[in-house]
């Protein structure tokens, strides 16, 4: 049943093999004077360190219901790309010092 409820994107990553979005809200926000729909699905993370709290990851994009939709989530993935953090994103979780010692390990 939750299936049914969550969004296209998350059903399609689900296929890929993502756990579905734990919730999900639908917001209506006025853009100067323009109603635009939005979606935010909640995904549950893994904790790095047993001791922390899991921590949650929220995707918010604009639902595809018009072509202007489907331009702002292009243009904002695209300022994403553009911006370089995607570099630094992909080593948020990694652990130096265990690379350090892998580092010494293979020099020895």
């Amino acid at each position: 049943m939750r299936t049914l409820l969550s969004s296209l994107q998350a059903r399609l990553l689900n296929f890929l093999g993502y756990k579905l979005p734990f919730d999900r809200h639908d917001w209506y926000v006025d853009r100067c004077g323009r109603t635009v729909h939005y979606v935010i699905d909640f995904y549950a993370g893994q904790p790095v360190h047993p001791a922390q709290p899991a921590p949650v990851f929220i995707d918010v994009r604009p639902a595809v219901e018009s072509i202007e939709a489907i331009v702002d989530r292009t243009r904002l993935q695209m300022r994403w790309v553009n911006s370089g953090r995607w570099r630094t994103e992909q080593h948020i979780n990694r652990n130096p010092a265990a690379e350090l010692t892998n580092q010494t390990q293979k020099t020895n």
